[in-house]
């Protein structure tokens, strides 16, 4: 039986109807089998004999216009047969169909060695005579054919593809089972073997539905396949434009630490910020899609959107800058800070300290960082060439003599509020710093803070400032200009202009706080030096009288720059209790170690260019004075 199948799934035939184009597999067009021969035939040929076969004869007949072949059918010759036919139209005009329709069964599918083909119709002649003496196993060719064909002679309908019918020769060497002897299962049939069958089938009266040719190595690519590599192709295509556009970009992993303090030195386990990515330059911000949290456009003159004016908290900003010595502490910021002034929320006022280098006392920083104070980076050396080895720098020597983790410190200040364009932001945004307070405002009227995804479209008043760029996630916290009642000069720090008296010092505050609380409530930036209280004492009670007093306002708070990045992120309006859980005073309990104090801290001297310099701190002192590419002060500097 299973040569019958091998047999019957080489060719298929039906008896032809009246219309030779009628689609065979249309359920209307039932398929009758006819059989090839009636009477079985013996001593059926063996694989080996069809293989040894050779073209005896080839002649042409020229009265009759008919070729003549002669083939070897037996192992000893004894049995032999000749074979004449027409060859240049069928019997029945259009008796066999082109239309192949591949059937769902792999056994259904012609194959044949390359070792046993010869010329197209000695193919054919074989082929016809194999099926024929197929009978001698107790089956007829009507048998087989009803048995395996009729039932599955009419398949679903589908899109019909000429190119099934012509198979590419393909050399395959397996040999053929004992079960199928004439037919090898792993090879093909040719375009010349498909169309001599066609013929030789037609001259006898019957149609050929199938004589399926498949090559599944060397076949032409399927639709899903090439569409499907069509989308990978376009998806590539995508993906680069939009990577070269800046619409999307691969965000930047964090540099690694620079500093040569191992971790096991540090009493703790430093935690770095992650870095985010540098994108190219976005045009057009819009404040109803630019919004909180992430998001913020340069140069607003309003709140975040949509709170009214009316709605926001009046916050004030005061940030000192430069060193931490024990004088500045114990004359000003002792005095500030010993919970004298409080918010509406009864929580100390707090401020933020952007920390410079060079004969900082590092004990005094710690001790305000653990009383809720915000530590920031202004650089080692106020020559800045190196943005990054400055601003990280900076952080790494705070982590190392203040017992600071990296992700608290979050902020940055350019020294002499001389900013350094996308180089400095660049720095800011690989390293993950959160927020920046370098560029100057003008005060008319005040701005809010802003991130730096979209163009600042705002004046630069201190050349170079961040343009080139989108940097995502970074705060812009502009250092507003301040204006003296008196001359009516615009000044980029308050301590550049010097009031002449206590009463001018004060009305010159109170001026340049109600610019921002009458207008647009922008947060007020007080940047201050020790240096302004060191040239003229009486400014500072000056500024003691103006924080009493603005306090009673109700509805005014002292934050530090962390804080009013908070607050833009998720605006509050201010009479909403929990603004007050926003700056609340139940702070997190800050990891250790605690700071020292006084009689426990070390003193540390160097010699640094001919100048004795002290450090203090609670840290081991270090062999080498800290400085620029050595934070750690563990290698010699060159001066």
């Amino acid at each position: 039986m299973s040569e019958s199948k091998d047999i019957a799934n080489e060719l298929l035939l039906v008896e032809p109807g009246d219309d030779s184009d009628t689609n065979v597999y249309s359920t209307s067009s039932p398929v009758k089998p006819i059989p090839l021969h009636s009477v079985p035939l013996k001593n059926p040929p063996t694989y080996n004999s069809i293989r040894k076969s050779k073209h005896s004869s080839a002649s042409k007949d020229s009265n009759t216009g008919k070729k003549a072949h002669s083939y070897d059918r037996s192992k000893d010759g004894n049995h032999s047969r000749s074979h004449t036919h027409k060859s240049h139209r069928s019997r029945h005009s259009g008796a066999h169909s082109i239309n192949p329709r591949p059937t769902r069964r792999d056994d259904s599918r012609v194959h044949t060695s390359r070792s046993s083909r010869v010329s197209g119709t000695s193919y054919t002649s074989k082929k016809l005579m194999l099926l024929e003496e197929k009978g001698d196993k107790g089956s007829s060719a009507e048998t087989i054919l009803s048995r395996q064909y009729v039932r599955r002679s009419t398949p679903p309908n589908a899109r019909r593809n000429s190119r099934d019918l012509i198979g590419e020769d393909m050399d395959v060497s397996r040999q053929p089972s004992e079960d199928n002897k004439y037919l090898h299962a792993g090879s093909m049939v040719s375009k010349a073997e498909t169309l001599a069958v066609k013929q030789a089938l037609a001259k006898r009266g019957y149609v050929s539905t199938k004589v399926e040719s498949v090559d599944e190595e060397k076949g032409p690519i399927c639709t899903v396949c090439r569409g499907i590599m069509a989308l990978i192709i376009v998806g590539i295509i995508v993906l680069i434009a939009l990577f070269a556009t800046g619409i999307i970009s691969t965000g930047q992993k964090p540099p690694s630490n620079s500093t040569n303090v191992a971790s096991s030195t540090l009493p703790f386990t430093d935690i770095r910020p992650r870095g985010r990515s540098v994108n190219r330059r976005r045009l057009g911000c819009e404040i109803e899609r630019c919004t909180s949290p992430s998001c913020a456009c340069p140069g607003t003159r309003v709140p975040p959107y949509p709170m009214p004016i009316e709605n926001v908290p009046q916050l004030i900003l005061m940030t000192w800058d430069n060193r931490i010595t024990d004088h500045s502490y114990s004359s000003y910021f002792e005095d500030l800070f010993n919970g004298q002034f409080k918010n509406p929320n009864e929580c100390p006022i707090k401020s933020t300290f952007y920390i410079a280098h060079h004969r900082t006392n590092y004990r005094l920083v710690q001790k305000l960082y653990h009383d809720h104070h915000e530590i920031a980076s202004h650089a080692i050396t106020y020559n800045v060439e190196d943005w990054e080895a400055e601003i990280v720098g900076q952080r790494e020597i705070i982590r190392n003599f203040a017992y600071i983790r990296s992700n608290q410190i979050r902020g940055f200040r350019a020294p002499n509020l001389t900013p350094g364009g996308d180089t400095m932001a660049k720095a800011l945004q690989k390293n993950g710093f959160e927020h920046d307070s370098s560029l100057i405002e003008t005060g008319h009227p005040p701005k809010y803070p802003y991130t730096f995804e979209y163009r600042r479209e705002t004046f630069c008043h201190v050349q170079p400032c961040p343009y080139e760029n989108s940097y995502p996630g970074l705060w812009e916290l502009p250092v507003t200009q301040w204006v003296s009642p008196v001359t009516r000069g615009l000044y980029g720090a308050p301590y550049e202009y010097v009031p002449s008296s206590r009463t001018e010092a004060k009305e010159y505050l109170w001026a340049n706080f109600n610019r921002h609380y009458e207008i647009d409530r922008a947060p007020f930036n007080l940047n201050l030096h020790t240096r302004w209280f060191d040239e003229a004492e009486y400014i500072f009670d000056a500024l003691k009288e103006f924080i009493a007093e603005v306090l009673d306002l109700g509805d005014v708070y002292f934050v530090t720059q962390h804080q009013a990045v908070q607050w833009m992120q998720n605006p509050i309006p201010r009479h909403n209790a929990t603004l007050w859980d926003l700056f609340d005073c139940n702070y997190e309990p800050i990891p250790e170690p605690r700071p020292c104090f006084i009689a426990e801290s070390n003193q540390c001297t160097y010699n640094v260019e001919g100048e004795m310099v002290l450090m203090e701190t609670c840290a081991p002192c270090p062999p080498y004075y800290p400085t620029l590419y050595n934070t750690d002060g563990q290698t010699e500097p060159t001066y």
